[in-house]
């Protein structure tokens, strides 16, 4: 078994190294330790075939875990390219060792070791030293005529060019913990078994939220999600993936069936005409009041919301016959010839005439230069209608490219899909249960997401949202987040975003980190210490296993590349 030694404090003697030594020989004779060499930073490693992570009460300022980095793998693994010239003879302490042998240019990355207590000599192994030389990974011997304990021992309180592997607080092991699998998408650890998470191991289906800081890793593990399901449960379920970034598409494997819509060649009706026009009509309006002043502005909101009653009543609501509808007379009196709603008819013969002639500035205009941005959806070479590509594929990949569509623009189209999507899972227009997707949900974000959310999973449709920091989402659809997130999965996050995380989920923290177990403030600051010190790939996740919500845990994400 191999694990990594954190430190509780800086400095570490002669004779603490002598001690836990000597606690480690009480359960293991003989065991292997290896020094991991970073630019500053040294970790150390011990391998054993006993378990030795229980006698972590007795080895302070040492405390075993098996939390290890990908450099540190990548460290242990690393091939030996040839044999060094000369042997190392270790007159100084360890870090005094490393940097001259770094000013020296031959730095070594790992210096490895096996200590036998029946060995009479046991401080004083021979070491493996691996270098680095002129672009090769060497290999050489080293000898010390200091004690191992003394060679082992650091002072870094003052230290600029040293560090080490602080001890990281941990959760609680917990009591409900979902079903793992050889296969998945994340590596979790329990007791001394290695196994991972899968779809299959929580309600993957219930509304979820990804949240992490940029390179932390969560669009790999929506790529590593919609790959689970895809394996699982493809027959059952359609994905649609909003890709604000058009980042994660491009990355996704798999033999399914895919609809791409990039409004480029392929171009959708952002505005769905299935027969419920009071409702597409309030989604619209509040979808045009994230980038116009529609509440604010009575006349326009007046306008917008006889314009749009009228075109979805009639199922003629489209970009190109909205514009019609409010700058062509000729083209209006078409439009509104098969409606029977007489307050519409009289609004457009009356009142609109008045506004469009004395108010067009205010109450006119700003709707015409939103369709004027929106012209390019026509531009498109195929029409794809998404209830017939929801029907059909198991994947419907969205990719709105904010850098070249703007703000406004990403935001129209984001929240108009993700209004359509809702309006048709109402109607009972797919046969499958639908996942929706966004990936960075704040560039998307409209008022009638918190409908959506609290009402959605009624309709056999469950939405999964990515984000960087939450305070880039809007309060109210925050909350409404919070309320109706089952699934979470936190990878590293700034500390304000840990703090409501860490109220959030309620977290656990293992009894040996707690100087007070009953003082609340510092379960919170040791929770946040845990989401702001995830390295890349790790995440804290709360999920819901067969209607049980699970203990968090912390895992990582398997091995691969974005």
């Amino acid at each position: 078994m191999l694990y990594k030694i954190t430190f509780t404090k800086l400095d570490v003697s002669a004779n603490e190294w002598l001690s836990c030594f000597q606690t480690i020989f009480s359960v293991s004779a003989m065991f292997r330790m290896h020094i991991l060499i970073g630019q500053r930073k040294a970790a150390f490693l011990i391998e054993s075939k006993k378990k030795l992570d229980v006698l972590n009460t007795k080895l302070s300022p040492l405390y075993l875990t098996q939390d290890f980095t990908d450099h540190e793998q990548e460290a242990l693994s690393a091939q030996k390219q040839g044999f060094g010239n000369r042997p190392f003879f270790m007159r100084f302490p360890l870090f005094e060792f490393i940097n001259r042998h770094h000013i020296a240019l031959r730095a070594i990355y790992r210096i490895s070791f096996g200590v036998n207590k029946y060995n009479p000599l046991w401080l004083f192994p021979v070491f493996d030293i691996h270098f680095e030389k002129d672009g090769q990974l060497r290999h050489g011997t080293g000898t010390s005529l200091l004690h191992l304990t003394t060679l082992l021992a650091f002072d870094l309180t003052q230290s600029i060019t040293g560090e080490i592997e602080k001890v990281k607080p941990m959760l609680a092991p917990g009591i409900h913990i979902p079903p793992t699998f050889t296969e998945g998408m994340l590596q979790v650890r329990y007791g001394d078994v290695n196994n991972k998470i899968s779809v299959r191991s929580y309600d993957f289906w219930r509304h979820t939220i990804v949240l992490g800081q940029s390179g932390s890793g969560k669009s790999y593990l929506l790529k590593l999600l919609i790959e689970d399901i895809a394996r699982y449960a493809r027959d059952e379920y359609s994905i649609v993936l909003i890709d604000p970034h058009a980042f994660l598409e491009q990355h996704l494997r798999g033999a399914y069936t895919k609809t791409r819509i990039d409004f480029k060649e392929t171009t959708t009706n952002v505005f769905v005409n299935i027969g419920q026009p009071t409702l597409s009509t309030e989604l619209t309006i509040d979808l045009f009041s994230t980038v116009i002043n529609v509440h604010e502005n009575k006349q326009l909101e007046r306008v917008l919301k006889f314009a749009l009653f009228a075109l979805y009543g009639t199922n003629a609501m489209n970009v190109e016959n909205l514009k019609n509808l409010l700058t062509d007379s000729v083209k209006r009196k078409e439009l509104l010839q098969t409606l029977k709603d007489r307050s519409i008819l009289q609004f457009f013969d009356t009142e609109y005439q008045q506004l469009y002639t004395a108010h067009y500035a205010d109450a006119v205009l700003p709707i015409i230069n939103i369709l004027s941005e929106l012209h390019f959806l026509n531009n498109a070479t195929q029409t794809i209608e998404l209830t017939d590509a929801m029907n059909h594929s198991f994947l419907v990949s969205i990719p709105i490219k904010q850098t070249e569509l703007g703000t406004n623009i990403t935001r129209v189209i984001g929240g108009s899909i993700i209004a359509q999507i809702f309006t048709i899972m109402q109607a009972g227009l797919v046969k499958k249960k639908v996942l929706l997707i966004i990936d960075e949900v704040s560039i998307v974000q409209t008022p009638s997401l918190s409908h959506i959310l609290s009402e959605a999973r009624k309709f056999n449709m469950g939405i999964i949202m990515a984000q960087q920091y939450l305070s880039q989402v809007s309060a109210p659809i925050l909350q409404s987040i919070f309320a109706n997130a089952v699934n979470y999965f936190c990878f590293k996050l700034s500390r304000d975003d840990a703090e409501i995380v860490a109220r959030n989920l309620n977290f656990e923290i293992d009894e040996f980190f707690l100087t007070n177990k009953n003082d609340p403030r510092e379960v919170l600051e040791l929770g946040i210490r845990i989401v702001t010190e995830l390295n890349p790939r790790e995440v804290i996740a709360r999920v819901l296993s067969r209607d049980q919500y699970c203990s968090p845990f912390k895992s990582k994400t398997v091995r691969g590349t974005v």
